[in-house]
């Protein structure tokens, strides 16, 4: 296996473990995920959903290792760009079409940006009495964009950096062009240009940690103000300046499990928001060193959005350590494709054949 489809399947696998493993924790806090999921203690392998997570909204997905949107809209989006042969605007929104036909992931699990998203594809209004915004009508105005500042484009981006191995620049405007169908927002794409950056330089052979972060912080930057040429003004906290603490938490507590997950949530928090999920997906990267299952362990357990967190800290540590660095990863591989039924090692060996 070379390095780029060790790196690519890895950045699949890493984002499905953390999906699947913090798909039953979600929306609850730490002490009730220890209460009601871990018999008392953290959680550190899949689960069986419990009747009162959002998964029971959907009954035939209450099973363990099936994974939400996260993994899902992910593999979907690279297959509609691999028949693309490139990131497309028309292939993405041909991808979240196709996955509102997957009941187990679109019921309980599409966030509301990309509800108005689809409202907007197949005309029609997904919230009652609510105009979605349409970004190039001309009549918006950056509040109804605020509504858009979601952690959506960021679950999703580790896939603009592998289509994109090593290639920074083209894995942010990707990511704009990608995202932008669900997420036209300038605080979300900063927040998703810092993962699809920092994926992009993790699928590098013998990259660092310093690197990988410090190409997030880029993306970030770069992100922003690509993202300001084409969409006005929203509020909404400093996605860098975020990362900054996110960051800070993970190295100060790396070797304290409870204590980073305790800071983590009390001064970044965990939610939808992507001044949330992102920057707290690489405060966890960074307190895991880089390793997948640590990353993920830390996110599912944190509360909150733990599937995405999960899932964002995982993609971006499998691409870092690869497939060949995740412990038992065929294990996790084969209970995930039989689970959710997504060929996740062939997807990722045609992604890793393209030209780039």
């Amino acid at each position: 296996m070379n390095t780029r489809f060790d790196r690519t399947l890895g950045a699949f696998l890493g984002c499905g473990i953390g999906d699947a493993m913090g798909a039953p924790t979600e929306t609850r806090p730490n002490y009730l995920i220890k209460k009601d999921i871990g018999n008392g203690d953290y959680v550190f392998d899949y689960t069986e959903p419990l009747k009162t997570t959002l998964i029971a909204e959907c009954p035939s997905a209450l099973r363990k290792g099936i994974c939400t949107d996260d993994l899902s809209v992910s593999i979907l989006s690279a297959l509609a760009f691999l028949e693309e042969g490139k990131i497309t605007k028309e292939a993405a929104e041909k991808a979240v079409l196709e996955w509102t036909k997957y009941d187990e992931y679109f019921i309980p699990h599409s966030g509301p940006s990309t509800r108005e998203a689809i409202a907007r594809m197949v005309g029609y209004y997904a919230l009652e009495n609510n105009r979605p915004y349409v970004p190039d009508d001309g009549k918006h105005g950056s509040y109804e964009m605020g509504k858009t500042s979601t952690n959506g484009a960021g679950m999703k981006a580790f896939v603009a950096g592998v289509f994109n191995p090593e290639n920074v620049d083209k894995a942010i405007d990707d990511l704009i062009v990608y995202a932008s169908v669900t997420h036209p927002n300038r605080i979300a794409l900063s927040a998703g240009a810092a993962v699809a950056a920092a994926t992009a330089i993790a699928m590098k052979e013998n990259s660092t940690l310093d690197e990988v972060i410090d190409a997030g912080f880029y993306g970030a930057k770069e992100g922003f103000a690509r993202a300001s040429k084409l969409y006005p003004s929203v509020p909404g906290s400093d996605v860098v300046e975020r990362m900054k603490m996110a960051i800070s938490i993970g190295l100060k507590y790396s070797d304290d499990f409870d204590r980073c997950i305790q800071e983590m949530n009390d001064l970044i928090g965990l939610g939808i928001r992507a001044t949330e999920a992102i920057p707290s997906a690489f405060g966890f990267l960074v307190a895991a060193q880089g390793d997948v299952l640590k990353a993920v362990h830390l996110a599912v357990n944190a509360g909150d959005d733990t599937d995405t967190v999960g899932a964002i800290a995982g993609a971006m540590a499998g691409a870092y350590r690869g497939f060949s660095g995740i412990e038992n990863g065929q294990y996790h591989l084969d209970l995930l494709t039989d689970v959710n039924g997504f060929a996740i090692y062939d997807v990722a060996k045609r992604v890793s054949e393209l030209e780039v």
